[in-house]
């Protein structure tokens, strides 16, 4: 759209200038407006427009014939808000206005005013442009951040649900032990006190038929037990219950595990970083903790690093870390520690043989 505008106020200008004498100044006039015009528009700064309008209105005083193609620069300088700069044209119409007759003012003074509207015009489709891609970018980014923060929810949502069917397998796992457990357990003792008194026949091989059951659901009922007890183990959570038992310390957590981690690997990591809190607490003078908990394709990986200053141990490991050790080499892994920055304990734990 901006060329057309040109372009229509270039072939005013020239129309004008056909009212002249065609000589070689003829063909100077034209080729410097055409220049100035595409300077102009090849620039996309202020600074530099007004520098050739100031340059067009010195030749335009050397020159009158230049006069003719001021619609086009008051259209530039009107297009950028460079209002000041309209004197430019004004200044030089009134200094050399006697050199063209009646019909060429007429034009001239015409094409000016079309210029100021053209300009005016280009300026605002050029604010509206600007106003629309910064509409379409904030839409952009919003959208991008409400897809973002929808994925958190529903993240959160998902562990919590998560969370509340494993408190609620802990509460069931609670009751049976608490109640279904031991009245089995007083049906046991009351049919061994029966069997003890009860003499030869029928009714004590029947009594020991009724314990052998009562011995078979006992068993039944601890097994769901504790297999109800393993599936509500939320590491995370109870790490999170773990940091928060000792809040002396800046803990940053990052937890990164699938949902079907081994309990053994689980019931691991947590005793080693209850120790190593432990440790830490006794024996360090951190007051920053990173544990960082993550499942690769090939293992399960924890690591538990603070920034306290290395002391010197009269000899040994210690108790502690040998625990860690034992654990983490039972189930097939590797136990690192390091000073570097503090204190660091890295374990991996390979998934083969643990599923």
């Amino acid at each position: 759209m901006r060329w057309v505008d040109r372009l229509a106020l270039y072939v005013l200008g020239i129309l004008l200038l056909t009212r002249q004498e065609i000589d070689a100044m003829f063909v100077i006039t034209v080729l410097a407006a055409v220049a100035g015009g595409c300077l102009c528009g090849y620039f996309t700064g202020k600074l530099p427009v007004v520098f050739v309008c100031a340059g067009f209105f010195v030749l335009s005083f050397l020159q009158p014939l230049l006069l003719l193609f001021w619609p086009v620069f008051t259209y530039e300088i009107f297009l950028r808000g460079l209002y000041p700069a309209a004197a430019l044209p004004a200044v030089c119409l009134a200094a050399r206005i006697g050199a063209f007759g009646g019909f060429e003012i007429a034009l001239l003074l015409f094409g000016m005013g079309l210029a100021v509207c053209l300009g005016l015009r280009g300026a605002r489709t050029e604010r509206m442009r600007k106003d629309m891609r910064e509409l379409r970018d904030t839409a952009v980014e919003t959208h991008r951040t409400l897809a973002a923060k929808n994925k958190e929810l529903m993240a959160a949502q998902g562990y919590e649900v998560r969370i509340a069917t494993l408190q609620e397998r802990g509460r069931i796992a609670r009751e049976i032990h608490d109640n279904v457990g031991h009245m089995l357990a007083r049906a046991i003792l009351q049919t061994g006190a029966v069997l003890a008194t009860a003499g030869e026949g029928d009714v004590k091989a029947g009594l020991c038929d009724v314990k052998e059951t009562l011995n078979h659901a006992m068993d039944s009922v601890r097994k769901s037990v504790h297999d109800l007890r393993d599936e509500s183990f939320d590491l995370h959570g109870m790490v999170q219950a773990c940091a928060r038992d000792f809040p002396g310390y800046d803990c940053k957590l990052h937890y990164d595990m699938g949902p079907d981690v081994p309990r053994a690997v689980q019931y691991c990591f947590l005793a080693v970083i209850q120790e190593a809190y432990s440790n830490t607490r006794r024996h360090s003078d951190a007051t920053k903790v990173t544990i960082d908990i993550q499942e690769h394709p090939a293992f399960y990986k924890l690591l538990f690093c603070d920034n306290g200053s290395e002391k010197k141990e009269s000899g040994g490991t210690g108790m502690g870390l040998d625990n860690m050790r034992e654990r983490t080499l039972s189930l097939g892994g590797q136990f690192h520690t390091q000073w570097k920055n503090g204190f660091s304990i890295h374990i991996m734990i390979p998934k083969k043989g643990q599923e």
